[in-house]
């Protein structure tokens, strides 16, 4: 009776451990009977599902390894790259600090430079203002000593001003207001020679303008004998460049008519109505065949001017300074 009794309770056991709806699988009895026809597998004893499920899982997960492999190697790669341009961009950090610290230590260096040219254009703006107030006389020939040459200067300035019949010329002359000078100072010529040139200098540019302009329309009783003076804006040496230039030009014009033909005027060159003879020097400065001029005589502003003039646009073309701006 014990037996039987411990029977039936293994049965019951073992029929709590397994489900009632395994036995009514189809599967599971089909599974059930391929173990028992085939005892002897290498999975003996694992139902066959089983056996599928973990060969399935094995060949999941070894995808998934390989998947997530490559994955790393990926990343890993991406951080190699990203370390080298981390170094390169570390390098040139290095490169731009070794520049910044060059440009701190010429600093100083920089300023004065800086302060050179600012006290320069400074200096060569307050040249130009004082230019734009002057006039250049040429071709007064000087007296017989410095003392006699500046009271003649005085009384030619004094014929020239009085004569303009501007009342406000008169009151600045009067006053001490315009004064004039030889360029260049204490180095007298003798008499007969190329005299210095007299600049005229004036509290203001109109000044400047009106006496020049009534300076331009002929000459005084005392400066009558100097047919070749003429008066002019004070150039700059730039401006001062370009007139050397057109005046040989104007020379060599002049050598080929045999005549005082071409004169310089305004940065143009001006045909004469009425030529002239040309003035001669002496014959042992003269080259054989060569007529030689006085540059007085090339630059004379006295003729009257026909309506044919150069062009300037020629000259502007040929010497790019020709095309500044009148500066006094």
């Amino acid at each position: 009776m014990l037996l039987i009794f411990d029977s039936r309770l293994d049965n019951r056991a073992e029929r709590r451990r397994t489900p009632l709806a395994l036995y009514s699988s189809p599967l599971i009895s089909t599974t059930m009977t391929k173990q028992a026809e085939n005892p002897n597998g290498s999975e003996a004893g694992m139902p066959l599902w089983a056996s599928k499920l973990i060969e399935k899982f094995e060949i999941y997960s070894n995808s998934m390894q390989t998947c997530i492999t490559d994955a790393f190697d990926r990343i890993f790669s991406q951080i190699q790259s990203i370390q080298t341009t981390q170094q390169s961009i570390l390098s040139r950090l290095v490169d731009l600090d070794a520049k910044i610290e060059s440009f701190h230590g010429s600093a100083s260096n920089q300023k004065s430079l800086l302060y050179s040219a600012m006290i320069k254009v400074e200096a060569d703006r307050q040249r130009i203002d004082d230019k734009q107030k002057r006039i250049t006389w040429v071709g007064i020939e000087e007296q017989s000593d410095e003392q006699s040459t500046r009271r003649f200067d005085r009384e030619i300035l004094r014929e020239v001003i009085h004569t303009s019949g501007d009342d406000q010329l008169i009151r600045e002359f009067e006053q001490g207001q315009i004064t004039s000078h030889r360029h260049s100072v204490g180095k007298p010529r003798r008499p007969g020679e190329r005299g210095r040139i007299i600049k005229i200098s004036l509290p203001t540019q109109a000044l400047r303008d009106s006496l020049l302009a009534h300076m331009h329309s002929g000459r005084q009783s005392l400066t009558q004998q100097f047919v070749h003076s003429y008066a002019r804006r004070d150039y700059t040496a730039e401006e001062l460049s370009l007139n050397r230039m057109l005046r040989k030009e104007a020379g060599d014009l002049n050598a080929r008519e045999g005549k005082l033909t071409y004169i310089v005027r305004d940065f143009d060159i001006v045909k004469l109505n009425t030529p002239r003879d040309l003035p001669k020097r002496s014959s042992a400065s003269a080259s054989p065949g060569q007529i030689q001029l006085s540059q007085s005589t090339v630059d004379m502003l006295g003729a009257s001017q026909a309506p044919f003039t150069r062009s300037r646009k020629r000259l502007e073309q040929r010497s790019p300074s020709a095309s500044l701006s009148s500066l006094a």
